[in-house]
């Protein structure tokens, strides 16, 4: 009997240091990583009959000749017309954690959204090449090279944020009518709808 509970404690030692042991193995294994289009495969799996569309957050890895991210802003499209901008983490091969959502306005697809600031005035500089002069901490204002202002989509502040003074940046039309211009930063291709405050 005392060699039975002997035994049943030697076991259960042993669990315990193989369940500890798995447990470290895990929190030591590198974070998950997906590449642009597992990211949308996935999301389109999960909401079927919706449109996705993904923008790697932060600066790529590479595996097996892929560059792949850790972190992704995606556009969905619901077939109801309803739209969404998700910020997710990839948790493993087919399943993530949302680090942020918000339902997001339909674009206009009747006519040109307008090209004016709160006071009328359009901005007249989209053929122009431009820099950064000055960006908010938080990635909420933009101010260029020619004194122009704008204000930034609180969808897109996550990408503003690591846009650095300097930057090099083309002004293009969007097509949201709150935000109705395109902010594309020559660095590294990524874009934000804004809206011109003047200047």
């Amino acid at each position: 009997m005392a060699a039975s509970r002997h035994s049943s404690v030697i076991i259960g030692l042993v669990l315990v240091g193989l369940a500890v042991a798995q447990a470290g193995g895990a929190a030591g294994r590198n974070q998950w990583v997906w590449s642009k289009s597992w990211a949308e495969s996935q999301l389109r799996k999960h909401f079927p009959g919706a449109s996705a569309s993904c923008s790697p957050v932060g600066p790529p890895t590479h595996e097996a000749g892929y560059n792949v991210y850790a972190e992704f802003a995606c556009g969905v499209g619901l077939s109801h017309g309803v739209s969404y901008v998700l910020v997710i983490k990839p948790r493993s091969k087919a399943a993530w954690n949302v680090l942020r959502i918000e339902k997001t306005p339909i674009p206009s697809t009747t006519g040109t959204a307008p090209r004016t600031n709160a006071h009328g005035r359009a901005y007249t500089g989209t053929s122009s090449a431009h820099r950064i002069t000055a960006a908010s901490l938080d990635g909420s204002t933009i101010t260029l090279e020619d004194g122009s202002r704008w204000l930034i989509s609180p969808l897109a502040e996550y990408v503003t944020v690591l846009w650095h003074v300097k930057d090099g940046i083309a002004v293009t039309h969007g097509s949201d009518p709150g935000y109705p211009y395109q902010l594309v930063d020559a660095r590294d291709g990524s874009a934000a709808s804004a809206r011109f405050l003047g200047g």
